[in-house]
């Protein structure tokens, strides 16, 4: 874990994912496989807010454990960032990011509970 999920109308570069999910495993210190990515393109009249285009900035969701530092989701919030930034050339003010911590007992993965 984490699981990143960026609402945008934009379609992403090819190289955003794995660049993306290779850099975030080694930031977190886990291996690639645990390290989930979604782009979803939707329909701006049903995901969005009335108007959106796809000039308009992402909104990014990351769900993680509670247990990574502080420091390492401040530096995953930058990377991301740095990557919609660079990647996709979305304007800095443009872009949301929320990072929802998952408590212990609140995430089932690889057929077991996270206690």
């Amino acid at each position: 874990m984490p699981i990143i999920e960026v609402l945008s109308a934009r379609t992403p570069p090819d190289e955003f994912f794995s660049y993306l999910n290779l850099k975030a495993s080694e930031l977190l210190g886990i291996v690639s496989e645990r390290v989930w990515i979604s782009w979803d393109r939707g329909s701006s009249r049903i995901l969005f807010r009335p108007g959106m285009l796809e000039e308009d900035g992402p909104i990014v969701f990351v769900h993680c454990k509670q247990s990574y530092a502080d420091d390492q989701v401040i530096s995953l919030i930058g990377l991301i960032r740095e990557c919609l930034e660079q990647m996709c050339n979305f304007e800095p003010d443009s872009i949301y990011i929320a990072v929802h911590r998952v408590q212990k007992n609140h995430l089932f993965s690889f057929n077991q509970l996270w206690r």
